[in-house]
């Protein structure tokens, strides 16, 4: 990366001081104060959580080959909502002064793509992680059950105990059977798939509302630990698949994960989209596993910048 790349970042960064650790309260803050400074941008709900949280989706641009980020499908991954805030704001301050970045112009970015955000699936999940099991929740005793006196810092499922990225239409079954070998049969922090696919609302709105997009063109899914890209499955490797996913790793440094085999990837939400919907779509995991957060927050978002922006402009 260039001086002059992270003299970019580092003016973007004092323009929102994103902070962590970050739950659906404070996310929906941070929103509402783009929503009111870039009034170009564009949010509505996809739906709502088993607790009642909406779940926001920001839009950039008014092109019709569409892209979509999705971040936090477990609990533990709010760091991946701050970067994706990230990329929001940097992207609108860019456009706000008719700028360019990465030889990209954003007005013509906007005009020709339209980029969907979702920054944070896992809405409850995440507020679980981050501050446990509040008096007022309906399902405090539920989940102190299932959570069995660990720390709530290792939660990941939704607050109805399940693994949102377990519970996609993909292996499905092969999955359940294996989890199920291994005593993993009711509501969990993490690993329990549900008890069919998309029995999860938060889920259910998410394949709904991909399933009306006629124009999406490829779908990015942002989680943490492994620094590694998966872009196809055992049987399919959808047209571009391999070329846009190489592109991607260059910029990035991240390894390709060539083999998409095993309950790793079953049930997964990439894995749905590219035996569904036949479309490129990747898995991306930040960071190294174990690694401390936020002090690799800035980091992790300069590994991902160029993908964020130059995604929408190769597909």
């Amino acid at each position: 990366m260039t001086s002059k790349e992270n003299r970019q970042i580092n003016t973007q960064r004092a323009i929102l001081d994103i902070i962590s650790p970050m739950d659906h309260e404070i996310m929906m803050r941070y929103i509402d104060i783009m929503c009111d400074r870039y009034r170009f941008m564009s949010m509505n709900y996809i739906g709502e959580s088993i607790l009642g949280r909406g779940i926001p989706m920001i839009t950039l641009g008014n092109g019709k080959k569409q892209v979509m980020y999705i971040g936090a499908f477990s609990g533990a991954d709010h760091i991946c909502s701050m970067l994706l805030l990230r990329f929001i704001n940097e992207y609108c301050e860019v456009k706000k002064r008719g700028g360019r970045i990465y030889n990209y112009s954003i007005e013509y970015l906007f005009a020709t793509r339209r980029i969907c955000v979702i920054p944070m699936l896992n809405v409850d999940g995440v507020d679980i992680n981050i501050n446990g099991v509040s008096e007022d929740n309906i399902l405090k005793e539920r989940i102190l059950s299932m959570n069995n006196g660990r720390r709530f810092t290792e939660w990941k499922a939704n607050s109805r105990g399940v693994s949102l990225n377990k519970n996609f239409n993909f292996e499905f079954s092969k999955y359940k059977t294996e989890a199920t070998g291994r005593g993993i049969c009711s509501g969990a922090p993490q690993d329990f798939c549900g008890e069919c696919p998309e029995s999860e609302p938060e889920v259910g709105a998410l394949c709904s509302n991909i399933r009306y997009c006629d124009d999406l063109k490829a779908t990015v899914a942002i989680g943490s630990g492994g620094e590694k890209i998966f872009y196809r499955t055992e049987k399919v490797t959808p047209i571009r698949g391999k070329s846009i996913a190489e592109a991607l790793s260059r910029a990035c440094g991240y390894r390709l994960q060539d083999s998409a085999e095993g309950e790793d990837t079953y049930g997964s939400f990439f894995g749905w989209c590219i035996e569904e919907l036949g479309i490129p779509s990747f898995e991306i995991l930040c960071g190294k596993k174990n690694e401390r957060y936020p002090e690799t927050y800035f980091e992790l978002y300069a590994r991902l910048r160029e993908i964020l922006f130059t995604l929408p402009a190769i597909i």
